[in-house]
C-alpha cells in the first residue's frame, strides 16, 4: 500500500471493506429492519412463511460472513479489545 492510499482511510481503521461490500452490507442492514418491523399479524396478512423469513435470515448471516471474511486487515488493532465488550 502506498502512501496516498494510507491516507484516505480514517486514522484508526484497522480494517477496510470495499463500495460493493459496503453496499451489500447495507442491503443487509435493510433486510433487518424489515424483519424489525414484522409481527406475526403483518406476516401472516401479507402471506409471509416462516421459512420466507428464515432465507432472509439465512441470506442476512452468509452475506455479513462474506463481507467480513473479505475485510482486508490494514494493520493490528490500536486499541486491542478488553473483552469486556464480549459480555
Amino acid at each position: 500500500m502506498n502512501t496516498a492510499q494510507a491516507l484516505a482511510y480514517p486514522e484508526d481503521a484497522d480494517y477496510t471493506i470495499s463500495e460493493e461490500e459496503h453496499d451489500r452490507l447495507w442491503r443487509v442492514q435493510q433486510a433487518a429492519s424489515l424483519l424489525a418491523t414484522l409481527n406475526h399479524n403483518i406476516a401472516t396478512r401479507a402471506g409471509i412463511s416462516h421459512d420466507g423469513i428464515a432465507a432472509v435470515a439465512d441470506f442476512m448471516r452468509e452475506e455479513l460472513l462474506d463481507i467480513a471474511c473479505g475485510a482486508r486487515h490494514l494493520r493490528e488493532p490500536t486499541k486491542p479489545p478488553t473483552g469486556a465488550d464480549l459480555i
